[in-house]
């Protein structure tokens, strides 16, 4: 069983609704922000536009960050909803953290991570659970007692399960995240479309309202705003469209040779999968690559991959 927090201290202010609504609707901004530390209580969310940096620590927050946030110390107990990177030069520790880029910390314990580019971890992953839309660069760290479930590749240092009743997953070529952001970014389609059918609505009102009033000629500002909002709406229906059909085009590719890569051990009973193929791992002190040939799984000597 994993006994990962999904929710700081209960209290997490943000819906699913929310986050879908700040990912799919919200832009990057370029205005940058400074702290020295951010320490709440949990009790409300702060928004921070912009490229945030941190000097020291953030604990107890709910923060949604329109740009790149930068921790120099480390964070507890804290959910943070961020549009760009996050990076954590520190320690994350019962934390949960939605983000559209890519996540970099030094350690991860008790914690969820929720991202669609890249994980990258320097030491440790204990008792956490991440589902990412890339990959998970774990070079030097240590995974034990979490769930890694990545759209690409996982490589790793050293695996383990550290009791018989706690269960270590890495699971690698998981389109999940992938398939989910289709259908939100076609659902942000529906809903551009259906603005614009209403703003056309509104337009012909005004210009039969004129037409019946015989005041075709005068000027109106309502009418030229709604104009200037329809033109808008159709460019951004047709940077809409490009994007669903590039990531359809994407998921209809071909299946990668996805890969996990245990550097040096790994203990009995871990849970592997690869594209959809399932394996449980028995002990070594060597490393290993693991990949599919769809219906099996197997696993390559890291020394004959050198």
């Amino acid at each position: 069983m994993y006994q990962v927090q999904q929710q700081i201290g209960n209290i997490s202010l943000f819906s699913k609704n929310a986050i879908q609504e700040y990912f799919l609707l919200y832009p990057l901004t370029n205005e940058e922000s400074h702290f020295e530390k951010i320490v709440n209580d949990n009790n409300v969310i702060q928004e921070i536009q912009g490229n945030t940096t941190v000097d020291e620590t953030i604990k107890k927050s709910q923060l949604f960050v329109t740009g790149n946030l930068v921790c120099n110390g480390s964070i507890e107990k804290t959910t943070i909803l961020c549009l760009g990177d996050v990076t954590i030069n520190g320690t994350v520790n019962e934390c949960t953290l939605f983000v559209r880029g890519n996540v970099q910390c030094i350690s991860l314990s008790n914690s969820v991570v929720v991202n669609e580019q890249d994980v990258i971890i320097k030491n440790e992953v204990r008792t956490s659970e991440i589902t990412s839309g890339g990959n998970f660069d774990g070079l030097r760290a240590v995974i034990q007692g979490s769930k890694v479930v990545v759209c690409e590749n996982i490589i790793v240092e050293k695996v383990s399960k550290p009791t018989e009743f706690t269960q270590t997953s890495l699971i690698a070529g998981d389109k999940r995240l992938l398939r989910e952001k289709i259908v939100q970014q076609k659902t942000k389609l529906t809903d551009f479309e259906q603005k614009i059918a209403s703003t056309k609505q509104a337009i012909e009102h005004i210009v039969k309202r004129m037409i019946q009033l015989n005041k075709l000629t005068m000027k109106f500002p309502l009418l030229d705003e709604l104009k200037l909002t329809l033109r808008q709406l159709e460019e951004k229906v047709e940077k809409q469209k490009e994007l669903v059909a590039s990531l359809i085009e994407l998921n209809n590719l071909p299946r990668m040779e996805n890969f996990i890569q245990i550097n040096s051990s790994f203990s009995d009973g871990i849970f592997i999968e690869i594209s959809g193929t399932k394996f449980i791992s028995k002990a070594s002190e060597n490393g290993v690559r693991f990949k599919t040939d769809g219906e099996t799984v197997y696993s390559l000597p890291i020394k004959q991959l050198l």
